[in-house]
């Protein structure tokens, strides 16, 4: 048996996410940074937010307009959602962190390592695909104002309502929203990726389960007729409580309201 860092699967992304403010952090002293970057892209993010929606309200008579605010409205309003609910999640994340470093889960045979490999590398590659996909879709969103229509006519990323003329301040503008669709698309992006890996891994976990209920009872040449009845027993009493274990991360990461969102 060996030990296998369960944790490393989304480590990316959980630094990505502690930087930010976002995810429970133990770096201690530099709480007080970390804190800071939540408030700068949290507030950069709502700034962003309230003017469209003050947009939309100044609007209501053209649907033309709503329905292209509304287009990364929807969007923004469910990363403010995962959000917050990540943030009033910080415990039960730090939870799911200590299950798996359970022993049950992180000591593991060569053929056990290879399926937790399998599980992992497929589920990387899938979110690999959506971060690329997330990357451009942003980087369009940002751009397509600089190459539509007519070069001498001012446009933005993003209609929304200042109180001042936004012409006279383009250049400002222009970064302040890039800045906002950067914030929304990376950051709703790794949230995403962080749960599917974390089902991933349950997904393994159950794969493991089953390859270890297969060989409770080891048949060899020398011994046909098999092990031990206690033997036997204390292998099927450890997939038990494997089991109970598995449903138990599954049940945190289904209690983390922003799987749904």
């Amino acid at each position: 048996m060996k030990d296998f860092n369960l944790q490393n699967a989304f480590k990316a992304e959980k630094m990505v996410l502690i930087f930010a403010g976002f995810y429970p952090s133990r770096y201690g002293k530099k709480n007080a940074l970390l804190m800071l970057s939540a408030i700068v892209n949290i507030s950069i993010t709502l700034i962003q937010y309230s003017s469209m929606l003050i947009f939309i309200f100044s609007n209501l008579s053209d649907i033309i307009k709503i329905s292209e605010v509304l287009l990364y409205f929807m969007t923004a309003t469910s990363f403010i959602c995962k959000l917050v609910n990540i943030i009033l999640q910080n415990e039960n994340l730090l939870k799911i962190e200590e299950m798996l470093q359970n022993s049950l889960f992180t000591k593991v045979s060569i053929e056990e390592e290879y399926i937790l490999k399998h599980y992992i590398q497929n589920g990387r590659l899938s979110t690999n695909i959506f971060k690329v996909l997330t990357a451009l879709a942003a980087s369009f969103y940002v751009v397509f104002p600089l190459i539509d229509g007519d070069s001498n006519v001012k446009k933005f990323s993003l209609l929304s309502w200042y109180p001042f003329d936004q012409n006279n301040y383009y250049y400002e503008v222009f970064l302040f929203q890039a800045i906002s669709i950067i914030i929304v698309a990376w950051f709703e992006s790794f949230i995403e990726i962080l749960f599917i890996i974390m089902m991933v891994l349950s997904r393994a976990q159950f794969e493991i389960l089953k390859h270890r209920l297969t060989r409770i009872v080891k048949h060899t040449k020398e011994n046909e007729e098999g092990e031990d009845d206690e033997l036997v027993q204390k292998r099927l009493r450890r997939c038990i409580i494997h089991y109970n274990y598995v449903l138990r991360f599954v049940l945190h990461i289904y209690l983390l309201p922003t799987h749904y969102l």
